[in-house]
């Protein structure tokens, strides 16, 4: 994660999939937002929540956002931090995180953004 910012305007782009919510600007840069809960759970964000945050992402040379509702704070974790076995989810959408980390008494969900950003939903126009 490279830095978060409140969401100012996203335009949408036709024919992409539903959790590609679209472009927004940001400092000078045009910048793809994507709706994760959309992508892994297929619940969408609310589009008309006041409180949305954008996480924005570099991996290798994709450059992206994430839409949030929540932006508690920034954590980091180490790696013997992170578990395999305390997320309560499918094998499927468990694919999609590293691992969880108990932090104030939460799990927080590590995700795998390899995984995520080459997915064969994620590269839906690309010749592979």
């Amino acid at each position: 994660v490279r830095y978060s910012l409140k969401v100012e305007k996203i335009t949408p782009v036709p024919d992409v999939p539903s959790f590609i919510l679209g472009i927004t600007n940001v400092l000078g840069e045009i910048i793809s937002v994507i709706d994760i809960s959309d992508f892994i759970f297929q619940r969408p964000v609310p589009l008309n929540e006041k409180k949305r945050f954008l996480l924005l992402i570099q991996w290798k040379e994709i450059e992206t956002s994430i839409l949030v509702t929540d932006l508690l704070d920034m954590v980091f974790f180490t790696k013997s931090d992170i578990r395999k076995d305390i997320l309560p989810l499918s094998k499927e959408k468990k694919d999609y995180f590293l691992g969880g980390a108990l932090w104030n008494n939460r799990v927080i969900g590590i995700l795998n953004l390899k995984k995520i950003l080459r997915s064969e939903r994620m590269n839906f126009g690309e010749n592979n």
